[in-house]
């Protein structure tokens, strides 16, 4: 599968000027791992967190992949300029693209 149009390093940083922060996310099948996500640098909250993450008992805001698909990371009231951050120790993923509403 040589479908990849962006491999990126750890971790992957990305300004963006939007409201909602999509990523089409694929894995090595039969793999699952899970990534941290930053906006602006901190961890994201539940006022602006997307809808495929979750806060852990530690305060991080965690992305948990488990399929080739579109995952929802930021989702905000108003269209800003802003950075995500997504860290991962994962050897497997494969971030296809990134997409904004």
């Amino acid at each position: 599968s040589n479908q990849k149009l962006l491999h990126f390093t750890n971790p992957i940083l990305l300004k963006f000027f939007a409201k909602d922060v999509y990523a089409v996310m694929n894995l090595h099948e039969g793999t699952t791992f899970e990534a941290a996500i930053y906006l602006d640098n901190k961890p994201l909250t539940k006022q602006n967190a997307g809808s495929d993450l979750r806060m852990d008992e530690f305060g991080k805001s965690v992305l948990r992949v488990d399929q080739g698909k579109m995952y929802h990371l930021v989702s905000l009231k108003d269209h800003g300029e802003h950075e995500v951050k997504i860290v991962t120790n994962s050897e497997s993923l494969s971030l296809f693209v990134f997409t904004f509403g």
